[in-house]
């Protein structure tokens, strides 16, 4: 069956049905999912039109939403395209996605998984952001193992829920992915960051970090954040940074540290460019929020095969 457009063959699509482009698609409005569905990109490519309104992803998948997307054509020319998004009537700038995961209710999960395919996204986009707003109680659950992404932030991170990677290319201008929250898991794939020198700055609402591959930067929600790597390699000014971007002070005017913050590297090849003692991964403490590491140094023909980076928040 031949549907008039991707909005309608998503909804007419049964459970666990794949849907495939038949030819290149500019959407008009966004997609939702709630329900289990595939996309196969079939060597075409889909992006939207923000000329006349005010979109921010591509898919939205909310409460108990799965989706599956891949490009099984032979030339693998498909292609998720998220432009520029139009300013405001205020002149802010719209962050758009590829796709956003928006679990509402209490126990739902909202999933995601990209299994091969291309996925570009312009300046002030992402290609994956959940909502780390209070007001989203579900969990999220993506899973990347294969695929070509590039964006300013790949990957943005920051509500409760799991990321794993097991293989693809994560190429991103500030960070390939930066952690808020939630669980990060790595075996595989190749991760970079393209920004130079690297930089920090609070952000209640978006990204903190620049010139990292993997950002670690908690929230000001200080949801619990856990990192297990274990393959992979990394590449950027910091291969990997542990931050505490928001510089929230207590009652004493001291800073909070962090909580529930662990970082676990098992194995991996990572590449600092901007490490100044030669170290492979370079965790530092260049200003009074920064984290800083008790050992910032991992070499993938370590003897030692592992280390937990212990985040300390220097008080001022």
């Amino acid at each position: 069956v031949v549907y008039s457009s991707l909005k309608t063959a998503v909804e007419a699509a049964e459970e666990g049905q794949t849907i495939a482009l038949v030819d290149n698609v500019v959407l008009q409005e966004r997609i939702k999912i709630g329900k289990t569905v595939s996309v196969d990109l079939n060597g075409y490519k889909l992006s939207a039109d923000y000329s006349s309104k005010k979109y921010d992803s591509l898919f939205i998948i909310e409460d108990n939403g799965c989706l599956s997307i891949d490009d099984r054509s032979d030339s693998k020319t498909g292609i998720a395209y998220a432009p520029t998004p139009e300013k405001q009537p205020n002149g802010r700038n719209v962050s758009t996605f590829c796709f956003t995961l928006f679990p509402s209710e209490e126990g739902s999960k909202a999933k995601l998984s990209i299994n091969g395919g291309t996925y570009e996204a312009d300046s002030n986009c992402a290609i994956v952001s959940g909502n780390g707003s209070l007001d989203y109680k579900g969990t999220t659950e993506i899973v990347i193992n294969d695929g070509y992404l590039k964006a300013d932030t790949v990957v943005y991170h920051p509500q409760k829920g799991t990321l794993k990677v097991t293989g693809g290319r994560l190429e991103g201008g500030d960070s390939a992915i930066e952690m808020r929250a939630g669980n990060l898991i790595i075996t595989g794939g190749e991760f970079s960051s393209s920004a130079s020198p690297a930089s920090v700055n609070p952000n209640g609402n978006g990204s903190t970090t620049s010139g990292s591959a993997i950002a670690v930067a908690q929230h000001t929600t200080r949801h619990q954040i856990k990192v297990c790597i274990s393959g992979g390699e990394f590449s950027g000014y910091h291969a990997m940074s542990v931050m505490n971007p928001e510089k929230e002070k207590n009652n004493d005017d001291k800073y909070v540290d962090f909580q529930n913050v662990n970082v676990e590297v098992t194995g991996g090849v990572f590449a600092a460019t901007g490490s100044k003692d030669g170290s492979s991964v370079s965790v530092v403490n260049t200003d009074e929020y920064f984290a800083i590491s008790e050992n910032p140094s991992y070499g993938s023909d370590s003897e030692e095969a592992n280390f937990t980076v212990s985040v300390v928040t220097p008080n001022a």
